[in-house]
């Protein structure tokens, strides 16, 4: 299985344990999910350049909580005044879902993947090859690097 698949299996199983407690969350066509987090301007800058700290929580939509309490818009307009609301496409494998509150936070930092946009956990690689194709990968840079600096000193003495 690939991460695409496996990307789109935990956004079906989030969406599905949601729908047993009211709440309708959407698969994207990426797999992702979409949620929403409301905060200050300035915060919402920093979130954006750094990402999200661990324990942050989201709500599937945003003007409430999945149970109805203010949701991001509250935040960002009345608490904060004039701050955002983000909407991010994130990863279910790195949300969880709080059922007391209707609302998902994350254990993990998240980062925005460059390539994929997606936030995903920053300490989790996540790729459709193998774990011994990533470590074939890896030692051959390695080896590739030690080539190309042992020619760097071969040069050097030549001199």
């Amino acid at each position: 299985m690939n991460d695409f698949q496996e990307r789109v299996i935990a956004a079906q199983d989030l969406r599905d344990e949601c729908r047993e407690y009211g709440i309708r969350l959407s698969v994207n066509g990426d797999g992702s999910i979409s949620l929403f987090h409301g905060t200050s301007a300035e915060n919402a800058e920093k979130i954006l350049r750094d990402g999200f700290a661990a324990g942050t929580y989201f709500s599937h939509a945003k003007t409430v909580t999945g149970y109805g309490d203010d949701g991001p818009a509250w935040y960002a307009n009345v608490k904060n005044k004039n701050g955002r609301v983000l909407e991010v496409l994130v990863d279910a494998r790195c949300v969880e879902f709080v059922s007391s509150t209707g609302e998902f936070y994350t254990p993990n930092a998240l980062q925005q993947d460059a390539a994929s946009g997606l936030w995903r956990d920053a300490g989790k690689i996540f790729s459709d090859k193998g774990f011994d194709e990533l470590i074939r990968e890896a030692v051959d840079r390695s080896n590739e690097t030690a080539i190309q600096d042992d020619v760097a000193v071969e040069k050097e003495c030549e001199l």
